[in-house]
């Protein structure tokens, strides 16, 4: 005795479950371990303070900024300042070289 039972047609939903896989890869991979990293600075190491600095010391670029995460971006992974400043006036100069060639 047959029912006659057929296989209905459905549209796929691979794409969605794989989309839904990366994602949860993502998260955990990428967001959680910053998130902690972000909430163990707050917590742990928080904002800077102000103090008197010493007579002959020099304060770093990386050290006028108040957030942990900003001075340690600021230091190893953005140029200084004074690096920017100078690669602006390299710049200047050599669009003043390009002008005093186009005047000859």
């Amino acid at each position: 005795m047959s029912d006659h039972r057929t296989f209905p047609y459905m549209p796929t939903r691979f794409q969605w479950l794989k989309f839904k896989d990366l994602m949860h890869l993502y998260i955990s991979l990428g967001v959680i371990p910053l998130g902690l990293l972000t909430l163990y600075c707050n917590i742990f190491i928080g904002p800077a303070t102000l103090a008197e600095i010493p007579e002959d010391y020099e304060p770093k670029h990386w050290e006028y900024y108040r957030h942990p995460i900003s001075r340690f971006l600021a230091r190893y992974l953005l140029p200084s300042p004074q690096q920017e400043y100078e690669k602006y006036l390299h710049h200047i100069y050599e669009e003043e070289e390009k002008k005093r060639i186009r005047h000859i």
